[in-house]
């Protein structure tokens, strides 16, 4: 039995444990393969990279499913031939499930091949293009072919004959259908797809990745996790009774002192002293201790940040806590697969941890690490700023009182949701500010996306993400053309990190749908004067928060 090469074979494992690398890797390897084929399948370029994107997400999600005996190759083919047909099967619904023999009209644009053997199989009605493709191209027999359009062997024979009488018509070089087959053996199978299909690709993949990683964390509840709760409970009530009878063996013991006779003696002495000294002396003596020791508690390791457990135990490094606690500096604590907690950080508010949740109190003043998990902020400090970092950027208030979701995946990439308030984001070299109702995407080895709006479309992210991870110009004009208020925030974020070249086209636009006050000018804005920018964004906060 024939082999996949030891090579591909270890890049296939590499992805098939989450190697991203290894994955983009066959996908490079093979995009020119499918994408010939696909435009073969369909007959048409806007369909044709439809379908590559289709093959290469199915390809990321099903990459485990694929067996050592398997071509990778072959098992791509495979599923761009199942899915182009489910695709033409849907356009021709009422057709009783049969692929159409209607001629194809697609127009030149379409059809960017420029062999006049390729532009003529193109141009095949879809039933006979489909045949030729895959039993003269691409090997599928007869049998194979029929029972994949669901026809008969002779219906598939007779439309072989068709589409090369129609070929040999308009080819007179090609003289007969044996120099033909000839010809189609030999026949390039490689096409290179636009750059733009390439990136929209990486970019689905990504996002149905992360969506997967959070849906999965959601989901994880180990029926382990639920016996140990039980059997935690258990522990803690055992340990409760056994300090209850600990306290009760030192109170009578402290009686017994007590009652000897040396104490009541001691304590007939002590009955005769003057109190003046007591009021003079011990009393701010004490009142010194006490504010003392509050001050050594506020600023000390632990500094008051309190672990509040709401469900469930949780675990302060390596330790299962099932009590409220602390969490001193350069401490982390993390919540179970059952459990809530939260942080009370004196002075802001509460971290909320979401279960499965790790996050660690850094040395720096006011100042955590999200390692994994989910947390909910909210916080409401006027005068201190307060600081999260996550792989790529650190998130901090830009004014003061927020409240905020935030998700980190197992792969590093972050989500970050904006309920109330406004923050900061900053990453490898770039600066965002997001505001309420606004999301982003923090990508470990990109960096930060540009905010969205809740109610931004799959398009408009999709461009978002085009440009920030990709750096692919060519998608603001799209971005611009379908902007509206709500995505105002977002174009004053891309007009100060854009070049100049584009930043006027960003300007006219973001004037359009909220124009900036007269007392700063265009070109004020377009050198990028850090102080007008800060007006301007004034403005659309004003404009936002009614």
């Amino acid at each position: 039995m024939a082999k996949e090469n030891k090579y591909i074979r270890s890049l296939i494992q590499s992805a098939q444990y989450g190697n991203n690398a290894a994955l983009e890797q066959l996908f490079e390897m093979n995009m020119g393969r499918i994408y010939a084929l696909s435009l073969r399948l369909m007959g048409n370029k806007p369909e044709a990279e439809k379908l590559t994107a289709a093959v290469f997400v199915s390809a990321w999600k099903n990459i485990k499913a694929i067996r050592v005996d398997t071509f990778f190759a072959n098992w791509l083919m495979s599923l761009a031939v199942y899915n182009a047909l489910e695709e033409l099967r849907k356009k021709h619904a009422d057709k009783k499930n049969k692929i159409t023999g209607k001629a194809n009209k697609n127009t030149e644009t379409e059809i960017p091949v420029k062999d006049p053997l390729e532009r003529e199989i193109l141009m095949l009605p879809e039933t006979e293009r489909l045949i030729l493709v895959l039993n003269k191209i691409e090997n599928y027999t007869v049998e194979e072919v029929s029972d994949l359009l669901r026809i008969t062997n002779k219906e598939t024979l007779t439309k072989t004959e068709e589409a090369v009488g129609k070929i040999l018509k308009i080819l007179p070089d090609i003289q007969s259908a044996d120099q033909l087959f000839n010809k189609l053996l030999t026949i390039t199978k490689v096409h290179a797809p636009d750059k733009s299909v390439v990136d929209n690709i990486y970019n689905v993949v990504h996002h149905h990745r992360f969506e997967e990683a959070v849906k999965k964390k959601a989901a994880e509840k180990p029926e382990e996790e639920v016996i140990d709760e039980e059997e935690l409970k258990k522990e803690r009530e055992e340990k409760k009774k056994s300090a209850e009878l600990k306290k009760k063996e030192r109170e009578e013991k402290d009686k017994e002192k007590k009652d000897k006779p040396e104490n009541k003696k001691e304590l007939k002495l002590n009955a005769s002293f003057d109190f003046s000294i007591l009021k003079a002396f011990i009393i701010p003596a004490v009142v010194v201790i006490g504010v003392a020791a509050l001050i050594f508690i506020l600023f000390s390791g632990d500094g008051g940040w309190e672990v509040r457990i709401k469900n469930g135990s949780v675990i302060r490094e390596s330790e299962e806590i099932s009590e409220n606690t602390t969490l001193p500096e350069g401490k982390t604590v993390s919540t179970t697969a059952n459990s809530y907690a939260s942080v009370s950080v004196p002075g802001f508010g509460d971290i909320n941890l979401d279960p499965q949740t790790s996050l660690q109190r850094l040395k720096e003043k006011n100042s955590i690490r999200l390692s994994t998990g989910t947390i909910k902020t909210v916080f409401s400090n006027e005068r201190e700023s307060f600081q999260i970092a996550v792989p790529s950027a650190v998130i901090s208030d830009y004014y003061h009182g927020y409240s905020y979701n935030l998700s980190l995946d197992d792969l590093g990439n972050s989500l970050l949701s904006v309920d109330k308030g406004w923050l900061r984001v900053a990453g490898l070299n770039k600066e965002i500010i997001i505001g309420l109702e606004y999301m982003l995407e923090i990508r470990k080895d990109h960096g930060c996306s540009l905010p969205y709006h809740f109610s931004a479309s799959p398009e408009v992210i999709d461009l978002i993400n085009n440009i920030s991870f990709k750096a692919m110009e060519s998608s603001i004009l799209p971005l611009l053309e379908i902007s509206g208020p709500n995505d105002a925030l977002t174009l004053w974020n891309l007009f100060r990190t854009s070049g100049r070249g584009v930043r006027e086209i960003i300007y006219n636009k973001l004037n359009s749908i909220i124009p900036h006050p007269d007392n700063i000018s265009k070109n004020e804005l377009l050198s990028l004067d850090a102080g007008k920018l800060i007006v301007w964004l004034k403005e659309i906060q004003s404009k936002m928060n009614k």
